[in-house]
């Protein structure tokens, strides 16, 4: 009897449930799989009854049909279901798919996994998230505008403020503060960090010497400028947890370790600590950036600035884990610049090194599996190309350069598989897109830069020159 209600209870579940079900024994061996969670992981049906459950699991994405992501970021995703922890994890499978694994420990020894279908849940949420994040980057984009013509700088202090997180919460810093949600935010949050700037004036905005002491107190309204517009947007935002750590950025990244900041010279750890990490990015990168008032310094001048002022100006905590970053980026990169790449103009080697970066960060990114990184990457490399190519453009034709159309043809050539790339990207954030990425950039840098631009080059000089 006990047998036939065993195979009644296994054909009503793998008839008439709405999820997908896989149930382990207490011997590590998998006793059931229903219909649905092949179906929906596109695998076929094999001998999955009494095969061990942790190799039957990590060995699905070597399946035939399987729909889901690669083998490493797989294994990575339900890695503690392979220690039979309690974990639940959404995955993408292709097309436009999103199942949620959920894993639960149970009091016989066993295990079991459900398969939920959640694609319109996670597509609303997606979509939400990319409502705020293009908000975010346009309101930062006019700020930044303002300022010095460009958005790369609001781009590096978005990388460094999450690669900064990132290493805080690995090292178990903060940790009452440093949860998952905070990482997938922080560094998006830190692009509004001087969107105030908007209410300064031009002409102190822009003023290429020392401010007066009343100019330097409407310049420090930024911050309560910018916070009072991050807020109304807050207000009317249902999940205002994103906002509010925009907030806080906006209205304390200024304020000193040891007080005497501003807005409200609060000290230690009253300052928010997304605050403290960004006002140690966004310094960091100000010091290494060209200014209309100064030259860039070098990154050892930066840190030793940065170093002699912690505790006072900076969180020591936070200092550190700079360090760590740096010393992290420096550790896998994948490309150095070095004198032999020059085309002898400035402004174009500026670009070129813009784009080593990215390739480097782009490794990083795949390395930590890290879709937040390159989301940061994938939109410098949208913006580099835009820039960029336009440049180029002008240089040509100012020089008369015989070849210009063919060069307009492969740089629409070169945007279009960049903009192809960003879009599968925002369609399912898999750092693994990396893999198609690198090639295309080692390729450009390889037999663009270093060729079809030197050649270009020694016919003229760019229009600054005269």
């Amino acid at each position: 009897m006990m047998n036939e209600t065993s195979s009644l209870m296994q054909e009503y579940l793998a008839q008439t449930t709405g999820r997908g079900i896989l149930l382990v024994g207490a011997d590590g061996l998998i006793a059931f799989v229903n219909d649905r969670f092949f179906a929906w992981t596109g695998c076929v049906r094999s001998a999955a009854q009494g095969e061990p459950f942790d190799r039957f699991l990590s060995q699905l994405p070597e399946q035939p049909g399987w729909k889901g992501p690669q083998a490493t970021l797989f294994r990575t995703q339900i890695a503690p279901m392979l220690a039979h922890s309690e974990h639940w994890v959404e995955i993408y499978f292709h097309t436009d798919h999103w199942l949620q694994l959920i894993g639960r420990p149970m009091a016989s020894g066993g295990y079991v996994l459900t398969v939920t279908d959640v694609t319109a849940f996670h597509q609303t949420a997606i979509n939400i998230r990319r409502a705020n994040n293009n908000m975010v980057k346009s309101l930062a984009d006019i700020a930044e505008n303002r300022d010095n013509n460009t958005g790369e700088h609001v781009l590096r202090v978005s990388r460094l403020t999450h690669g900064m997180a990132w290493d805080l919460k690995e090292r178990g810093c903060f940790s009452h503060r440093l949860d998952a949600t905070f990482l997938a935010q922080v560094g998006y949050a830190s692009m509004l960090h001087d969107v105030g700037k908007v209410a300064v004036p031009d002409a102190i905005l822009h003023k290429p010497g020392r401010l007066t002491p009343e100019e330097r107190a409407i310049m420090q309204n930024h911050s309560l400028a910018g916070f009072r517009m991050v807020r109304k947007i807050q207000d009317l935002q249902e999940d205002s947890a994103y906002f509010a750590i925009a907030a806080a950025i906006t209205l304390s990244h200024h304020e000193q370790y040891a007080g005497g900041g501003y807005p409200h010279g609060i000290q230690g750890e009253a300052i928010p600590l997304e605050a403290r990490i960004v006002a140690v990015a966004d310094v960091f990168d100000a010091l290494i950036s060209w200014r209309p008032y100064k030259e860039p310094w070098t990154d050892l001048q930066a840190l030793a600035f940065i170093d002699e002022n912690a505790g006072r100006l900076f969180d020591p905590e936070v200092v550190r884990t700079l360090h760590r970053v740096l010393d992290w980026r420096q550790l896998h990169c994948l490309v150095h610049w070095f004198p032999a790449m020059s085309v002898g103009d400035g402004e174009m080697d500026k670009d070129h090194r813009i784009l080593i970066d990215l390739i480097n960060h782009l490794g990083l990114a795949r390395e930590r599996l890290d879709a937040i990184m390159m989301d940061f990457v994938l939109e410098e490399l949208y913006n580099y190309t835009a820039r960029h190519f336009q440049r180029e453009e002008t240089y040509m034709e100012a020089g008369n350069y015989p070849h210009i159309e063919r060069h307009r043809r492969i740089h629409q050539e070169f945007t279009k598989q960049v903009v192809d790339l960003r879009r599968r990207f925002l369609r399912h954030p898999d750092p693994e897109i990396a893999i198609d990425l690198l090639p295309l950039l080692g390729s450009w840098l390889s037999e663009h830069i270093q060729k079809t631009d030197m050649d270009y080059f020694v016919f003229f000089s760019s229009p600054a020159d005269g």
